[in-house]
């Protein structure tokens, strides 16, 4: 689920990327920008809570050998998404469900 709010994401660690989607971007001559909006790069799904309990939500993750790991924050601001290492951003629109 989107949030319909506005918030701007700032995601400054990005996970490790499968190989499989490195054989789909290589191949297919597609994006890396579009890569990220299409498969999200292997991240599965995000988590937002506050940075108190990050640690805590690491911790648990870890427990039940889910990866998880600190990406970024949520800024107040319009709905956008910046991937800061990838130097890639979305916009409002990019982020309506095509």
């Amino acid at each position: 689920m989107r949030n319909r709010k506005d918030f701007s994401y700032v995601i400054e660690k990005t996970g490790t990327v499968p190989e499989i989607f490195n054989l789909i971007k290589n191949n297919a001559g597609i994006s890396e920008r579009e890569m990220y909006a299409t498969f999200n790069m292997g991240a599965g799904f995000a988590v937002f809570v506050s940075p108190k309990h990050a640690g805590r939500v690491i911790t648990i993750s870890k427990k039940h050998k889910i990866n998880a790991w600190i990406a970024g924050r949520v800024e107040k601001g319009l709905k956008s998404i910046h991937i800061k290492p990838l130097n890639i951003s979305y916009n409002s629109v990019d982020l309506d469900i095509r």
